[in-house]
């Protein structure tokens, strides 16, 4: 070469028709021979693999991000705001800043995991089941597409704190008439919708008046208040009929 660098090849050992290159070129003559003589000793022993082969096998970088994405993306059905709201709330927020976007999947571990449990993610305190339910899910996607060969998130969890059957009080019919009767006058509305057609928090705050059809005795629900922002919830209407007593 002009360079005065060396290029090494042989003949394929299964096809005489073409030679294989070595990937780099050498400085020396001896390193290119060195390398010719091992790519031999590979032929014999019936180890050696074609530069294809050899790209196949190569591991792939596949990164949290790109789990993320086909996540949302390949899904049964359309996720609710609410969901999606959270998903990227505890993906950003969260997930994130401790692992990286552009980490590779097949490096992550058990114990980092574990560690993750423990450490920062402990600390939060709110959120925290989600957070690591949404990272399991991750992960056990990235397992079924065959990304990595198991998932190194699962048996860790953080216990759900719950209060003992007796200490739990559910509402009646009784309850609620209480409540709305103590509550502020302006409120009652509001409050009654939550509690009696099951709306959530969002879907009764993007209610307009528009939405009450007094007719049909049913409520619309087309746009959800999401902090400072109004949404599509979901692209299509809901319809809670009216509740009775």
């Amino acid at each position: 070469m002009p360079s005065q660098r060396y290029r090494a090849s042989f003949v394929h050992p299964h096809d005489s028709a073409r030679r294989v290159a070595a990937p780099i070129t050498f400085t020396h003559k001896g390193d290119a021979e060195h390398w010719l003589r091992l790519q031999q000793i590979a032929i014999e022993r019936g180890e050696w693999l074609s530069p294809e082969e050899v790209e196949a096998r190569r591991p792939q970088l596949l990164t949290l991000q790109e789990v993320y994405e086909r996540f949302l993306t390949q899904r049964p059905r359309p996720l609710a705001l609410s969901t999606k709201t959270a998903y990227e709330q505890d993906w950003r927020l969260r997930i994130v800043p401790h692992w990286g976007a552009e980490r590779n999947i097949k490096t992550i571990t058990h114990d980092e995991v574990w560690q993750w449990r423990k450490g920062p993610l402990g600390a939060e305190r709110r959120r925290d089941r989600s957070t690591l339910a949404l990272f399991n899910e991750l992960l056990t996607k990235a397992s079924h597409w065959g990304w990595i060969e198991k998932n190194p998130a699962t048996g860790v969890s953080i216990p759900r704190k719950t209060k003992p059957m007796e200490q739990r009080h559910v509402f009646d019919l009784g309850d609620v008439r209480r409540y709305l009767e103590a509550a502020e006058p302006h409120h009652v509305a509001m409050l009654a919708t939550v509690a009696l057609g099951g709306l959530r928090s969002g879907e009764v705050r993007g209610l307009r008046r528009m939405d009450l059809d007094f007719e049909k005795r049913r409520i619309l629900v087309d746009i959800v208040q999401v902090g400072d922002q109004w949404r599509l919830a979901g692209g299509q209407s809901g319809t809670v009929e009216s509740c009775e007593s």
